[in-house]
């Protein structure tokens, strides 16, 4: 069963550098036209998500993956697959090819409501019944809601129900720290906590959803700076009970191609083979000759190897692995101020 994630979208706006971050319809809610770049990463240890007030979140020993998704936002009149979702305005258009169809409302309240999902493999969930509020507009620290949507699916012909539950909090503020030592402050963390249960009664199937999902605001981006959602799926069927979980941590396009032009070198470090078996070799460039060193890093985020690089304008040097147990790994790479991390398979 593919993967379904239904983690709110929002964007920040910032009224001053010692006001409080608030979310608000005019500066936050997606229109058509809007996209937004993410690329993904991998952590090796504990991810930053504690909640709180005058919180820093540490994000910078993150290994960047090859995810690189761009999604876009179109008027509805221009899907003609949103004649199935009454009222919608807006259609989000995944990389994936689902498309999430959004409602702006201003009735009971100034509210962004999720009014379905129409899955690239055909299965479609659309809260026709009660449509399901995301997020009532402004939003803060301190915020709280929750929402129940309801309605029907469709999965390969065969018709069902669906509701979800969706909580949203306003849960941190605080400093955050980005790969390339990218520095964020008066940032806003909200915390969502989504359920879905369907259920598809001619082919004897129900569909279970748990997902906890927490972003990270600045005024500066329209869009999260990060996002870690967690999900578990279940699929019960005739043949037992099909349990996926799912991990994933993305960051802003556009605040990480700055970070790597500006800060990081990642244009410049090559690292192969990877995976490997006895050894690895690092090829990266040092005009200005600072000092470099590389360190290798544990799944348990514990210091498993450090090697000194020398200061030369090019470096080219062969690291051993020999000594390491098989498991993934984080290569971090210093070159004066300047880091770079990279994820390592050890064999």
């Amino acid at each position: 069963m593919k993967k379904i994630y239904l983690v709110l979208s929002a964007v920040a706006i910032s009224f001053g550098s010692y006001a409080q971050l608030s979310l608000t319809k005019a500066a936050n809610e997606p229109v058509a036209g809007d996209s937004k770049i993410v690329k993904g990463f991998d952590s090796i240890g504990v991810v930053p998500k504690n909640t709180g007030a005058g919180l820093n979140w540490n994000f910078s020993s993150l290994a960047q993956n090859t995810v690189n998704a761009t999604t876009t936002f179109s008027a509805a009149a221009s899907i003609p697959s949103s004649t199935l979702f009454p009222g919608c305005t807006v259609v989000e258009n995944t990389p994936s090819g689902d498309k999430n169809f959004w409602k702006a409302a201003s009735t009971p309240s100034t509210q962004f409501e999720m009014l379905g999902i129409n899955n690239s493999l055909g299965i479609e969930f659309n809260f026709n019944t009660d449509p399901l509020v995301m997020v009532v507009w402004p939003a803060t620290m301190g915020y709280n809601m929750t929402d129940i949507g309801t309605g029907t699916m469709s999965a390969f012909s065969n018709t069902g129900t669906v509701a979800s539950t969706l909580t949203m909090q306003g849960s941190g503020t605080g400093t955050i720290v980005l790969p390339g030592s990218l520095t964020y402050t008066n940032v806003l963390q909200t915390k969502s906590t989504q359920t879905l249960y369907a259920v598809v009664p001619s082919l004897g199937y129900t569909i279970s959803v748990l997902s906890t999902g927490y972003a990270y605001y600045a005024g500066t981006q329209k869009f999260p700076l990060v996002t870690v959602n967690y999900e578990k799926s279940t699929l019960n069927s005739a043949f037992g009970p099909t349990v996926t979980n799912t991990a994933k941590i993305e960051m802003n396009g556009n605040v990480i191609t700055v970070g790597i032009n500006e800060v990081n070198f990642d244009a410049d470090f090559t690292m192969f083979p990877n995976p490997a078996k006895d050894n690895f070799s690092v090829n990266l460039s040092n005009a200005s000759n600072d000092k470099g060193t590389v360190e290798i890093y544990n799944e348990l985020g514990q210091l498993a190897k450090r090697v000194d690089l020398g200061n030369e304008s090019v470096i080219k040097t062969t690291i051993s692995v020999a000594d390491l147990k098989p498991g993934i790994y984080i290569v971090k790479t210093n070159i004066g101020k300047r880091t770079s991390s990279r994820k390592l398979i050890v064999e």
